[in-house]
């Protein structure tokens, strides 16, 4: 089957360069690579040196975010505690504060950290580990 887009959605082929971001937008766009799962899942590897230099081991890295961690950030009770705690109205929103707020990246660091320094992954086996 084939993916269609919403009737609102835009042909981003049509659209010009930008050249130029509000500082509104660049604020938003700092506060989502700060705060965004996926970002954070990003910089991890990075700092642990995970070998993302193959197909196959991007895929692990992202198979570990999209298989495991998002049904797990997007269940509905943990959404439905995330929700209660803060006054945000969206999920994703309350979302990415708790990741702020909660120091996810640190806890994701030092499990990283842990799997290596105490463990015996390294490389992609710390991503297979997690």
């Amino acid at each position: 089957s084939r993916a269609s887009r919403g009737a609102k959605a835009k042909d981003w082929q049509t659209l010009g360069q930008i050249f130029h971001i509000s500082h509104a937008e660049l604020v938003a766009l700092a506060e989502y690579l700060l705060s965004s799962p996926g970002s954070i899942i990003a910089r991890c590897v990075a700092r642990h040196r995970v070998p993302q230099d193959t197909s196959r081991k991007r895929q692990r890295v992202f198979a570990f975010a999209w298989d495991n961690l998002r049904p797990y950030l997007g269940h509905r009770t943990f959404a439905d505690l995330i929700l209660a705690a803060t006054r945000r109205k969206r999920y994703p929103d309350a979302l990415g504060e708790a990741m702020l707020k909660g120091g996810f990246e640190a806890v994701l660091d030092e499990q990283m950290g842990l799997l290596g320094q105490l463990g015996d992954a390294e490389g992609i086996k710390i991503i297979d580990q997690l």
